[in-house]
């Protein structure tokens, strides 16, 4: 009975912390205080994958393109879409990093020979396509072979290398995993007899 007491007495004195926290957090979001919140300068981190930094920098100019993607279309970018298209570009730059570590882990590596030849070969990588369209849905050699070899694009070029790098490597990673994947009989035949039982 005396517990039940003391809490009535404090009743009043609880309320108007309450009172008092409420206000303070409703003025702090009116000052967009909240805003501010984990989008640090240059040189800070907006999260680390397995010991590798995922930089805020990186995450503002993926979260940037993402939304001038969707304002080129013509959709206009609401409050409620920007938090998703930052969900999104947030779950992106940690599954691209999860995916670095593991072709790290795995050794997966790709040769200076091979971004070579998916660059100048027959066969390039379609990001060469994308860069050096023709306009009929081939590649305009000309313009790869002054740009490959022209020292005032050597900055395009690296970009251009760095992506084709990746993209093999990816490739790569998922052949891996296509030729690893294997169903045994024993587990084909136990998900027939499931679907059956199913239906």
């Amino acid at each position: 009975m005396g517990m039940m007491t003391k809490m009535r007495e404090s009743t009043g004195a609880v309320i108007g912390i309450l009172v008092f926290a409420f206000g303070g957090l409703w003025v702090l979001q009116d000052s967009g205080a909240f805003n501010a919140v984990g989008r640090g300068g240059p040189g800070l981190n907006i999260a680390e994958v397995n010991g590798v930094p995922v930089s805020t920098e990186l995450f503002n100019n993926a979260l940037q393109s993402e939304t001038d993607r969707y304002q080129q279309q013509g959709i206009d970018v609401s409050p409620t879409l920007r938090g998703q298209l930052e969900n999104q570009t947030f779950d992106a730059l940690v599954d691209a990093a999860l995916v670095e570590a593991e072709m790290d882990r795995l050794g997966i590596e790709v040769t200076d020979e091979e971004v070579f030849e998916l660059i100048t070969g027959p066969r390039p990588d379609p990001v060469v396509a994308a860069y050096f369209p023709d306009g009929s849905g081939g590649i305009n050699r000309a313009l790869l072979d002054q740009v490959t070899n022209d020292p005032q694009y050597a900055q395009e070029l690296n970009a251009i290398e760095e992506q084709v790098r990746r993209n093999r490597r990816q490739a790569k990673l998922s052949a891996l995993i296509g030729a690893s994947a294997r169903v045994s009989d024993a587990e084909l035949e136990a998900e027939i007899s499931r679907r059956g039982r199913t239906a």
